[in-house]
């Protein structure tokens, strides 16, 4: 769970115009019965009539009876929250990543590290060096030494197989999202999250996890 540059200023358009496009691609692609066409059936009539608020996606269609007479289907953060939850969570898969990261610190580093190697005998991945890293079982335990911090945190992993419907699917359900909160590896794919308890999880691709 380590070091990438700072999130570029630009990178929520970028991620809006995604997401557009994901669901432009998913409304003709996938399963009918779990796909955006088949969900804005259940979108009430109210929302495609109320004036959109200033962060809403104006996307130009020929479909009229579904977008009325602006010729624009409406599509905001609230309208996304409508929509019956079969399409998204077909189309988004996540997984528990083998990663745990303990954040420590500074006074409580060389104690808890002593802990995990000396008290209960964990095995020390030499791999991961300089990175103090335990053997947990099946997955792996990181110890890592935050100035900042004045008790320790737990941090989890997410992995999924579609980092992009990931990303677009917790923005449209106002999942937090907190690139700025540790820099990742140059060229690794992923990103931060704060789930509801405010627990922090590196989402990434399934072959880039650590």
């Amino acid at each position: 769970m380590a070091p990438q540059n700072h999130t570029d200023p630009r990178s929520d358009s970028r991620l809006t115009i995604d997401t557009l496009a994901w669901l432009i691609e998913d409304a003709f692609e996938s399963d009918p019965a779990h796909s955006l066409l088949a969900n804005l059936r259940h979108v009430p009539d109210e929302l495609w009539t109320a004036v959109p608020p200033a962060a809403a996606v104006l996307l130009p269609t020929s479909w009229n009876t579904w977008a009325g007479a602006s010729g624009c289907m409406k599509i905001t953060l609230g309208n996304m929250n409508n929509l019956q939850g079969g399409y998204m969570t077909k189309q988004t898969k996540f997984s528990g990543g083998r990663n745990i990261a303990m954040k420590v610190p500074p006074h409580l580093y060389e104690a808890t590290i002593q802990f995990y190697r000396d008290v209960v005998g964990l095995k020390l991945l030499p791999q991961h060096a300089p990175s103090v890293v335990f053997e947990f079982g099946a997955n792996q335990l990181w110890i890592d030494n935050v100035p900042a911090l004045s008790q320790a945190e737990i941090w989890l992993e997410l992995a999924t197989d579609d980092l992009t419907a990931a990303a677009a699917y917790l923005q449209v359900t106002n999942i937090v999202r907190c690139d700025e909160i540790e820099p990742l590896p140059e060229g690794f794919q992923g990103f931060w999250i704060a789930n509801p308890a405010s627990i922090i999880h590196l989402v990434c691709q399934e072959d880039d996890a650590m």
